[in-house]
């Protein structure tokens, strides 16, 4: 990876060491970065080296007039999910629509295997892996397991994750009555966190604004049963009542009620935890994703301009 003062530059080589590719990047996420990493070494066909104006785009959060110019001066866009692609659509106007492509993300499914449904062993753990931070909602999760702790379920939940607001959730919980039902374990580094999805009985995700969240992947890669809010790309991941179960963003009552349903039926987790699997394995395995960017990029390639 090359920066200069106008350019950030990402080459790929081939292993075959006849062809690089060099893209320039001008708005590349750490999820397709991942993507890259994992999947695209030595899928890259054609002549070398090109460049490729490639503009990658990630989640929904658009600025307007500099991300117009984005598009505007790329040879293609790739979007991680339909929602993203909507999203730009309005920015650029019609004749930059056919630079949009759609390639979701993927997650690793050697390294979150299917296992099956853990049997029932004390109180039921809810898992969520998550920045504590805004906009991810935590401060309704940990509300509804208040309400489902009340109702006289045994729940336990346990945060993931690092951020500013662990302080103020631990104060929530505390207002809940549930500060010892819920655990927070801080950041984990990915070698550890296969083994939280392994012993979770559901994890939740309980987010104000996604793009396409790599944790729910992981999670129901694993089989474990999801519930998640119905916002922005998470619907192209999680369909309701067949993979996973979706909610309001922001409402306590019917997270409560979506956890609550799962606690009262091991065979509707069970179900759910298995579909999940299928539907990460069908549409995104990280290697699939790599492919069918390698695919945008070969077809991008014959109207790029040649490397200066």
């Amino acid at each position: 990876q090359v920066r200069s003062e106008s350019h950030e530059w990402i080459s790929f080589d081939d292993p075959d060491e006849e062809r690089t590719w060099l893209f320039d990047v001008t708005f590349l996420a750490s999820a397709w970065m991942c993507i890259f990493g994992q999947g695209c070494q030595g899928v890259l066909t054609g002549p070398a080296p090109e460049l490729v104006q490639g503009c990658c785009s990630y989640g929904a959060h658009f600025t307007g007039k500099k991300d117009a110019r984005k598009v505007e001066r790329a040879d293609g866009v790739i979007c991680i999910s339909e929602y993203t692609k909507s999203q730009l659509m309005y920015l650029p106007g019609t004749d930059h629509w056919g630079k949009l492509s759609v390639v979701h993300c993927g997650t690793d499914l050697a390294r979150y295997q299917y296992r099956p449904a853990p049997p029932p062993d004390g109180a039921l753990s809810v898992l969520c892996v998550a920045r504590l931070a805004p906009q991810k909602g935590l401060d309704v999760l940990v509300s509804a397991i208040g309400a489902l702790v009340e109702g006289g379920a045994d729940v336990h939940l346990t945060i993931v994750g690092s951020g500013p607001l662990e302080a103020s959730l631990r104060q929530h919980a505390e207002r809940r009555g549930v500060a010892q039902r819920v655990s927070f374990a801080g950041a984990v580094g990915q070698d550890d966190i296969a083994d939280y999805y392994a012993r979770a009985d559901i994890f939740c995700l309980p987010s104000f604004a996604e793009g396409l969240p790599i944790v729910l992947m992981e999670a129901m890669a694993t089989g474990c049963p999801v519930v998640a809010t119905r916002v922005m790309g998470v619907p192209e991941l999680v369909e309701d009542g067949v993979s996973g179960l979706l909610v309001a963003p922001g409402n306590v009552d019917e997270l409560a009620g979506a956890l609550g349903k799962l606690a009262g039926s091991a065979g509707l987790r069970e179900s759910l935890g298995r579909a999940g699997r299928a539907k990460v394995e069908q549409a995104f395995d990280v290697v699939g994703c790599a492919a069918q960017v390698a695919q945008v990029l070969d077809e991008m390639a014959p109207a790029a301009r040649r490397q200066p």
